[in-house]
């Protein structure tokens, strides 16, 4: 993901994934990336011959990418939940950096510049 008003991939797409009991009934259950779409989106795009719709990712330069082989050739970056700083952007970013905290933080994981699979479970 890039932060809002920047370009490059400078943090992961931190999945938030949160389930609640209610009793008898159905429970809640949230899956999300903090991203505008998941990694797997393009993925299926690039694989059915479709172009992206304009608002998923940027290139490294900051422009727009819709082609989603473009999106893997040039390092392209998902952008955050919201989009740009204009539309919420950092409400997204907000929510990823919570997860990285919790998830390479408190877990004591490396800090490096690269996502590793690190997890957090709270109860």
């Amino acid at each position: 993901m890039v932060a809002p008003g920047t370009v490059g991939r400078n943090t992961g797409i931190n999945v938030i994934s949160v389930a609640i009991p209610a009793g008898e009934e159905a429970p809640f259950v949230l899956d999300m990336a903090t991203t505008v779409v998941a990694n797997g989106k393009v993925e299926i795009t690039m694989r059915e011959g479709k172009m992206m719709p304009e608002g998923w990712a940027i290139s490294p330069d900051g422009q727009s990418i819709t082609d989603p082989k473009k999106y893997y050739e040039q390092g392209g970056a998902l952008l955050p939940l919201g989009g740009a700083p204009q539309t919420g952007g950092f409400k997204g970013f907000g929510l990823a950096i919570t997860a990285d905290i919790l998830c390479r933080v408190l877990s004591a994981a490396a800090a490096t510049d690269q996502m590793a699979g690190e997890h957090f479970f709270g109860a």
